[in-house]
């Protein structure tokens, strides 16, 4: 890739009638030449984002492609990306990664610091540290 030129994508088939995107929401950008230049993380980057309803149409879930009841719309995001270096490796993400690793750090702060009770339609006197059906008190 070249720096300093501007690259557009175009992510087609996507699902949903509307999105962020159109409401200012930016995809993100990881330079691993910027991580070795002591800048690591991911930034929002992106011009000219639009996310509008395409010509396509997928199948419905149960194979009927006749149907035209049974088919969904689909949509299309686009934006134009300026990557800052030359040659560089670069990765987009619709969303800031979350790993697995991170939802395990996260359940553990939740469930030590913050009250975990059941729902008031239960017991309201019993408490938790974890479990299904829980609510969080914060």
């Amino acid at each position: 890739m070249e720096s300093e030129a501007p690259y557009r994508f175009n992510i087609i088939n996507c699902e949903k009638p509307n999105s962020q995107f159109n409401f200012g929401m930016q995809p993100l950008l990881y330079s691993v030449t910027e991580a070795r230049l002591g800048s690591p993380g991911w930034v929002r980057t992106g011009t000219n984002i639009s996310y509008y309803k395409n010509n396509f149409v997928s199948p419905s879930g149960d194979g009927n492609t006749e149907d035209a009841s049974a088919q969904k719309t689909c949509y299309t995001l686009s934006f134009t990306v300026v990557f800052p270096h030359a040659e560089d490796v670069c990765y987009l993400a619709y969303h800031y990664p979350y790993t697995y690793s991170m939802l395990q750090v996260c359940t553990v702060i939740v469930t030590t610091t913050v009250d975990i009770e059941w729902p008031r339609s239960q017991d309201p006197n019993r408490k938790l540290n974890r479990g299904l059906g829980m609510r969080l008190n914060i």
